[in-house]
């Protein structure tokens, strides 16, 4: 399955895709946290084409937000931080290769406008082992009207192609 932010025709009708810059919102917040991401490149990824950057060390200061989920619906529970560009770095990458991504990291993506699709393959895992799934994350499991946890065989995988 793919997500598309903005899905756009060009004059020939050919499907353009546009996605805005995306940073970490801590959408598979744990206690203590534990989610790493893994990035699969399907295909080359590059600064052309919309490769990720980010923020060396940046997952050493912490949680920036978190998308919550709460009576006023999902949002995010802070402004997002205004980041200097510079800081960040590209992680142009080969088909094939596999950048994990701990969960605090700030990184972002920008648009592809190359004529080249960058797909790739993104999964999020969270250890389970001495972890509490947070009940006002965004992605939550409700059976019979009870929040349950997302646990299975000790690892939660949820994953999304992009």
């Amino acid at each position: 399955m793919y997500y598309f932010l903005l899905l756009l025709f060009d004059s020939n009708q050919v499907l353009v895709v546009r996605s805005c810059r995306t940073r970490i919102i801590h959408s598979f917040y744990t206690e203590p946290r534990t989610c790493t991401g893994l990035w699969l490149a399907l295909e080359d990824a590059t600064i052309n084409n919309g490769c990720l950057w980010a923020i060396p060390g940046s997952h050493k200061k912490g949680l920036v937000r978190r998308m919550v989920r709460d009576e006023n619906g999902t949002h995010f529970d802070r402004p997002s931080p205004v980041y200097d560009q510079k800081e960040f770095v590209p992680l142009e990458v080969k088909s094939g290769a596999l950048v994990v991504i701990h969960g605090d990291l700030i990184h972002q993506s920008f648009e592809n406008l190359s004529p080249a699709s960058r797909h790739a393959f993104s999964l999020h895992v969270v250890d389970t082992e001495g972890c509490k799934w947070s009940e006002d994350n965004w992605l939550v499991h409700i059976h019979n009207g009870i929040i349950e946890e997302f646990f299975i065989y000790n690892t939660i995988l949820i994953f999304h192609c992009s």
